[in-house]
């Protein structure tokens, strides 16, 4: 059970991204379960 963030940014190419924008961008792919996507 996952009960919260060790980060609440990620750093990515000098940019700061948050996890949930990842997971909501990659639970719109087809093929993608609900619920199936985790960033960290």
């Amino acid at each position: 059970m996952v009960y919260g963030r060790v980060k609440e940014l990620i750093h990515i190419a000098g940019r700061n991204v948050f996890p949930s924008e990842i997971e909501r961008i990659v639970g719109q792919v087809p093929g993608v379960r609900a619920g199936g996507v985790v960033a960290g």
